[in-house]
């Protein structure tokens, strides 16, 4: 999450987020809970298939 590819980012735009809205203020990672929490409510209108393709783009197969 921190140095996504650009299939990644371009994922994140289509969803409304970017890598800086999973930064803190100092440039730090914010908790898993805050990350997924907005994860959550960004796609809570999508279907069960648009979120897995969307978290295979955004953590791979096995992340």
């Amino acid at each position: 999450m921190i140095k996504p590819i650009d299939e990644a980012k371009k994922a994140l735009q289509g969803i409304g987020l970017s890598v800086q809205d999973f930064t803190d203020k100092s440039g730090k990672m914010k908790s898993i809970s805050d990350i997924f929490e907005m994860l959550n409510s960004h796609t809570k209108d999508m279907t069960k298939t648009q979120k897995g393709v969307l978290f295979n783009t955004l953590f791979g197969t096995t992340g």
